[in-house]
C-alpha cells in the first residue's frame, strides 16, 4: 500500500513539475494566440510552492526523486527572483549626480466610492504624496470632480511643489466626473502624448521631461484590468472549502473575464512596447500593469528595459493587496542609460495598491 501511495505522489510530482516548466515559458506566448498559458503564468507561485513541498517530501523520505522538483525549481529561478529580492549590497549614488525621486501609485479614484471605510482617504492620499517629495509623480485611476475637493485645481494646489502636469481623461471632457491618469513633475514638460488602446477605458500617457540638459520620456500606464466585481472576489475566496457543482457557472464567468482581459492586455502591450522602442529619449516606464512578473505583459515590456525592483528592491515585491491576485502588478522600468536606487514598496493602505518609489539619475 505504501508503494502504491508513493507512486501516486510521484505521478502528481511529475505533473506539477511539467506545469512549472510550462508556466515559466508561458511569458513568451501572447495570450492573443494561446490564452490558456496566461493562466499558468498567473498560477506560477502556487505551482512553485507545490514543487518545493515535493522536494521537501522526497528529501525527508530519503528518495532520489527530489531531483525532479529541484531541477525545475532551478530552471525557474529567474522567475522566482522577480517576486523576491535580497540585494544585500546597497548601490551608492555618486554625490555629484542629480538624483530624482519617482513615485508611482494607483490611487483607486481617491476612494471616491468608499471602498475603504476610513474618513478623509482622499486628503490622506494627497498628503502622503506631498510628504514623499517626489520630483515626478505618476498616478493611475486618477479621479476629479468639478467644484469639490476632488477638483483638478484642488489637487493641483495640494501638489503645487510639482507644478507641471499631464492629465488625460478616458471619459468625455464635459462630464462632471473625470476618470483617467496623471503625471506631475517639478521639471518642465516639453512634450506630451497619449498611447490610446482600442475598446478600452485604460490608457497610457507619455511626458517628455527636461531635467537639466537632458530630456527623458516618462510613460505612465494603466493596462487592462480583469474588472471583477466585489462579489466575484468574495466567491474566489470561498470556493476552496465550499465548492460544489453550482459554482461551475461562476467559475466559467470569471474565466471568460480573465481570458478577455489577457487578450486585451496583450494587444495593449504590443502597441505600447512598439511606441517605447521608437522613443527619441531615454525611457522610464511605470504604472499598473495588472499582470504579474511571470506574464507576457512583463516579458514584452521589459525586453529592452530594466526592472527597478530587481535592481535595488528588497523583500517580497507584492504591490496589490486586494483579494485576487495578491502579487506584484505595479512596476517601474527604465532604460539602461538610467541608474536607479533605493526602490521601495511603501506599505500604506490608502488604496488597494501599495505605492512604489525609487531614485534615478542619467549616467553619462
Amino acid at each position: 500500500m505504501k508503494k502504491f501511495v508513493r507512486k501516486i505522489i510521484l505521478v502528481i510530482n511529475y505533473f506539477t513539475a511539467i506545469l512549472l516548466v510550462i508556466s515559466s515559458i508561458s511569458v513568451y506566448i501572447s495570450p492573443e494566440k494561446a490564452w490558456v498559458f496566461a493562466f499558468l503564468g498567473l498560477a506560477f507561485p502556487y505551482i512553485l510552492i507545490l514543487n518545493i513541498a515535493f522536494l521537501i517530501f522526497w528529501i525527508s523520505v530519503k528518495r532520489r526523486f527530489f531531483i525532479i522538483s529541484l531541477l525545475v525549481i532551478l530552471l525557474s529561478w529567474n522567475n522566482l527572483t522577480k517576486f523576491i529580492q535580497f540585494n544585500i549590497f546597497r548601490k551608492e549614488t555618486p554625490k555629484d549626480e542629480k538624483v530624482v525621486k519617482l513615485l508611482s501609485f494607483n490611487v483607486r479614484l481617491f476612494n471616491y466610492y468608499n471602498w475603504l471605510q476610513i474618513k478623509s482617504v482622499h486628503e490622506n492620499i494627497l498628503s502622503f504624496i506631498k510628504n514623499e517629495r517626489a520630483g515626478i509623480i505618476c498616478l493611475q485611476e486618477f479621479f476629479t470632480l468639478k467644484n469639490t475637493a476632488y477638483s483638478e485645481d484642488s489637487i493641483k494646489n495640494m501638489l503645487k511643489e510639482t507644478p507641471f502636469a499631464h492629465i488625460r481623461y478616458t471619459n468625455l471632457p464635459y462630464e462632471k466626473k473625470g476618470f483617467g491618469i496623471a503625471t506631475y513633475s517639478i521639471f518642465p514638460m516639453v512634450n506630451k502624448g497619449t498611447v490610446e488602446f482600442d475598446n478600452s477605458t485604460n490608457i497610457s500617457i507619455f511626458s517628455d521631461i527636461k531635467i537639466g540638459n537632458d530630456t527623458i520620456r516618462i510613460y505612465n500606464c494603466h493596462l487592462q484590468s480583469t474588472q471583477l466585481e466585489k462579489d466575484k472576489y468574495n466567491f474566489l475566496d470561498s470556493i476552496l472549502f465550499n465548492y460544489n457543482s453550482r459554482h461551475l457557472d461562476e467559475i466559467k464567468n470569471i474565466s471568460h473575464r480573465l481570458k478577455d482581459a489577457y487578450i486585451k492586455r496583450a494587444q495593449q502591450v504590443d502597441k505600447l512596447s512598439k511606441h517605447i522602442r521608437n522613443s527619441p529619449y531615454p525611457v522610464l516606464l511605470c504604472g499598473d500593469f495588472n499582470d504579474t512578473p511571470v506574464s507576457y505583459t512583463y516579458h514584452k515590456l521589459s525586453e529592452n528595459l530594466k526592472d527597478a525592483f530587481l535592481e535595488t528592491g528588497k523583500g517580497i515585491g507584492n504591490t496589490y493587496f486586494g483579494n485576487f491576485p495578491s502579487f506584484r502588478i505595479d512596476f517601474i522600468m527604465h532604460d539602461k542609460s538610467i541608474i536607479t536606487s533605493d526602490f521601495k514598496t511603501l506599505r500604506v493602505k490608502l488604496s488597494d495598491h501599495h505605492p512604489i518609489v525609487c531614485n534615478f539619475y542619467l549616467k553619462d
